[in-house]
């Protein structure tokens, strides 16, 4: 894979790496799709099921949090594009995070739960809160066109730092949240007056799906720690304007 464009000194990630994380990084969605639809009642917005916050919730904070830090590694496209690549995959992050919660706010109100009990959900609000903390003081500080570039220069770093920390933060709230959806789901098959057994396949898909989220996840630590991943030029490495 190389560059587009003579700015550019091409993208030297290996081929077979790329695929991996492409692959990796649509299969939880696509898994957790299957699950609730199959074997947790569908897809539905009628607070008889939480399903949805799931699908939302990975699909934005695990998917495209990652396709958008990734950006300025994979994609062998100008800086201008690749910036306002990484804004749009935010703001679908943000809108696939706000519906899953809204999702289950509704289906705790129908059912008459409290909300933000459990420790997974506390870890879901403070993902939230720092990735609307952060998504914000990103656009003041990298597009807003009165920013000092003094200004810009030394924000990067930890602009970078904390936005790895909330993907982090929010893989980790998943893998939370998978393990929560499973162990419900065992109560609910022991208060059916069935048995462990009934339910193997389940078990074994939600265990998937949390292996494969925690192997994407360290797959986007890898190539972050590879600075040889970049598509930014020898004399714009270090440039401020993501």
């Amino acid at each position: 894979m190389r560059g587009v464009g003579s700015e550019e000194r091409g993208v030297h990630i290996p081929l077979w790496l790329f695929v991996l994380y492409q692959l990796s990084s649509v299969l939880p969605t696509f898994l957790i799709v299957y699950w609730m639809w199959y074997y947790r009642d569908g897809l539905v917005w009628d607070g008889s099921a939480p399903n949805w916050h799931p699908v939302l919730m990975v699909t934005g904070l695990t998917y495209f949090t990652s396709q958008s830090l990734l950006t300025f590694r994979l994609l062998p496209f100008s800086r201008a594009v690749k910036k306002a690549l990484h804004v749009i995959l935010h703001l679908c992050a943000a809108t696939c995070s706000a519906i899953g919660l809204a999702a289950v706010v509704e289906f705790h109100k129908k059912n008459g739960h409290a909300n933000f009990l459990s420790f997974h959900s506390w870890c879901g609000l403070v993902a939230l809160v720092l990735f609307a903390v952060q998504f914000l003081s990103g656009c003041c500080t990298f597009l807003y066109p009165g920013a000092r570039t003094e200004h810009r220069e030394a924000c990067l770093p930890y602009h970078s730092m904390i936005g790895l920390g909330i993907f982090g933060l929010s893989a980790l709230t998943s893998l939370i949240g998978i393990n929560e959806k499973m162990q419900l789901a065992l109560h609910d098959c022991r208060e059916c007056n069935g048995t462990d057994e009934e339910i193997t396949s389940e078990i074994v898909l939600a265990n998937s799906v949390g292996f494969i989220t925690l192997g994407f996840s360290c797959l986007v630590f890898v190539i972050v720690a590879q600075r040889r991943y970049t598509t930014f030029p020898q004399r714009q490495k270090h440039s401020l304007l993501l």
